[in-house]
């Protein structure tokens, strides 16, 4: 990555021979634009030329964290939750039942879900799920 700051990155160009290209919203829609324009043509990426016959899609960060749950077995259960192969989707009202039980003030659903996200989220990057 070149001059972008990575909390910008947000999108990432996936190429046919798995190869990701990370880049910010900015530069994500320029490269969608010229795609569209010049389908099969060559184009510059992150210093790099490019053949856009290769480009599988330009996705957005959980678009991928996704796709590699799924690869990897996990399923998304009607509420959102991510769940491990063969596991039943009970765990997240067990984890949120739990945690209402122990604390005297009304538990934010949502940031338990933010929480749990963010959990899954690091365990993906470092490729532990």
């Amino acid at each position: 990555m070149t001059e972008t700051s990575i909390d910008k990155i947000k999108n990432i160009i996936l190429m046919r021979n798995e190869i990701e290209i990370w880049v910010d919203e900015e530069k994500a829609e320029m490269i969608g634009q010229s795609l569209i324009q010049q389908p099969k043509g060559l184009f510059k990426c992150e210093n790099r030329f490019l053949n856009g016959a290769d480009v599988l899609g330009i996705f957005r960060l959980e678009d991928l964290e996704d796709m590699r749950l799924r690869q990897k077995g996990w399923w998304q259960c009607r509420k959102g939750y991510w769940h491990a192969k063969n596991e039943d989707c009970n765990g997240h009202r067990e984890i949120i039942n739990h945690i209402d039980q122990r604390s005297e003030e009304p538990v934010d659903h949502e940031k338990v879900r933010a929480a749990i996200d963010d959990c899954r989220k690091q365990l993906v990057h470092k490729n532990v799920i």
